[in-house]
């Protein structure tokens, strides 16, 4: 009851500042939209601060308010040329954003382009707008190792306004998808198996499927605190290929959200619902603090908890474990509070993790960047002990940005390491760094490492190709190599306690993975975008496969 109480509470509290704030006209702009690496390839290359550069999702308002300061450094700066194709992309952007730019510049005219808009006035009040959106995307693509072809189609569409004071931000995905080989079984909704999706006929297995999927949110501003209830995805932290925190790489969550500026920090605090067995519940509390140094430094520090319901799958012979249900926790909701204190006065019971992450553009032209991740450590001396608990991981590398005028090219190098038991938990899923099955940090799980480097070429802001290999090398069969794994009081059959309980890092098993890609883009219209990929991937088993894919997106 009293849980219940808390929930009602905090949506009355919610409403409260509703009416109180200020709706802006500004929701968040979708993770893999090419803005980001515009945005960051101007952060490295000229004398131009982006405050939370690596918190993702950006905010619309953000990204205008970007787009006006290169313009206000292009007139006073002599430093700040742009090459011909970033002057290309500038102009692209200042049209897709145009909206938001208005609300900077009355005098900027709106020039998007949406199936349907409506404002309240001619007048530019944009106090009440709606914009609506529709799009298809085709793909074909063949896999040489299994012989399987596949076709898709995926129709998207998205609802984007301010009505009656409230911003609301929706956009939905319907997809099929036809195999040539009959490899999807019925799914049976239960997130521990993945993200859901449908089987057409009564068969055990069948070359058909359809899913959907959605991301939504309301939002709004008063000064500089943003408020936001949303379906969404987060990544933070610089890596370009690899954040070992949160990568956005799973299916969106449910995030109450507030963010906020002030002098050189931008802080993050999150509240999130995380999908694990299909009747239990599951949280994550993560809060980031951002801050911009002298000399064009940004240093992060982020702090996630998880914890939920008792799932029957973890180690019961462990103190704790005779818990059955978890409700929200108020103390992880105060701002600023170190959840590592907090895990302590709340019993340390949940699954704590910390990072840091330090980025240097001070060079121009070059980025450089590290991530470090501490999931569990017994101390600061024992670092590079074997003792299993001392699970870490990070990630490390550059992007140099070729001075050259035409065409834009870059060339990144990042190498990533992640040790055994990394994002795991004795309680089991309950406790386990995952959503739907999917590790929330890295993809690759614990005991693994890579090696990506990635050449990009852009001849002009229609065209972007990459270019790109990584070599990848997992743990097989050791313990602490999945994610699903449970580090257990007793060890199992076969093994000594101190075997056991020492962590070998890849272990005598593991497989390594070469892989080539070309990534081709081409932007052939404002409504009309055609991407080509392939890979070809090679391991250490002498197994080969090939990718090609191609999408229209409408």
């Amino acid at each position: 009851m009293f849980n219940y109480c808390i929930k009602f509470c905090a949506m009355l509290l919610f409403l409260a500042i509703l009416g109180w704030g200020e709706i802006p006209s500004s929701g968040t702009v979708q993770l893999g939209n090419p803005v980001y690496d515009f945005v960051e390839r101007i952060v490295t290359r000229y004398a131009i601060d982006f405050q939370g550069v690596n918190s993702k999702p950006y905010t619309r308002s953000q990204i205008a308010m970007f787009i006006s300061d290169i313009e206000a450094c292009t007139k006073k700066n002599k430093s700040c040329r742009l090459s011909i194709v970033e002057k290309q992309e500038l102009a692209y952007y200042k049209k897709e954003f145009s909206f938001d730019l208005a609300e900077l510049d009355p005098t900027v005219r709106y020039d998007e382009k949406h199936i349907f808009f409506y404002n309240r006035t001619a007048s530019g009040n944009k106090d009440d707008f709606l914009k609506i959106d529709l799009g298809f995307r085709d793909s074909a693509g063949y896999v040489s190792a299994s012989g399987e072809e596949f076709i898709s189609g995926c129709f998207y569409g998205g609802i984007y306004g301010s009505i009656h004071g409230i911003l609301v931000q929706n956009e939905i995905q319907v997809a099929s998808e036809l195999n040539s080989e009959n490899k999807y079984f019925s799914h049976d909704y239960n997130p521990i198996h993945g993200y859901p999706y449908n089987v057409f006929g009564n068969q055990d297995s069948t070359n058909k499927k359809s899913w959907d999927t959605f991301t939504s949110g309301i939002f709004f501003r008063k000064n500089r605190f943003l408020l936001s209830l949303a379906v969404d995805r987060m990544r933070w932290g610089p890596g370009e290929f690899v954040q070992l925190a949160l990568s956005g790489n799973t299916p969106p969550m449910g995030t109450l959200k507030a963010e906020t500026d002030f002098w050189r920090f931008h802080y993050i605090h999150t509240i999130n619902m995380l999908k694990g067995y299909k009747y239990q519940k599951k949280y994550l509390y993560a809060h980031r603090l951002e801050c911009v140094l002298p000399k064009k430094v940004t240093v992060g520090v982020n702090e996630m908890v998880v914890y939920g319901d008792n799932t029957n799958d973890g180690d019961t012979l462990h103190p704790g474990t005779t818990f059955q249900t978890r409700n929200f926790d108020l103390i992880y909701s105060i701002p600023f509070i170190p959840y590592y204190f907090a895990q302590h006065y709340s019993g340390d019971r949940d699954n704590m993790a910390l990072s840091f992450d330090v980025t240097s553009t001070t060079i121009r032209n070059l980025k450089l960047y590290i991530e470090l991740f501490l999931d569990d450590l017994i101390s600061p001396v024992s670092f590079f002990d074997d003792w299993w608990s001392n699970k870490w991981a990070f990630t490390s590398g550059g992007r140099f940005i070729i001075p050259v005028l035409y065409p834009d090219m870059d060339i990144c190098v990042e190498y990533t390491r992640i040790e055994p038991w990394v994002y795991t938990h004795f309680f089991g899923e309950s406790h386990r760094y995952t959503h739907y099955g999917e590790s929330l940090g890295a993809n690759f799980g614990p005991n693994a490492d890579a090696l990506t480097i990635s050449l990009g070429i852009r001849p002009s802001q229609k065209l972007n190709s990459h270019v790109l290999f990584q070599h990848s090398r997992k743990g097989q069969g050791n313990p602490g190599d999945a994610i699903t794994d449970i580090h257990y009081l007793i060890p199992p059959a076969g093994l000594t306690a101190e075997k056991y309980n020492t962590k070998y890092f890849l272990g005598k098993n593991y497989q390594s993975t070469s892989i080539i890609g070309i990534d081709f883009s081409l932007r052939a219209t404002r409504l009309l975008n055609i991407r080509l990929y392939g890979t070809q991937e090679l391991t250490n088993n002498n197994e080969r496969s090939a990718l090609a894919v191609i999408d229209i997106y409408w």
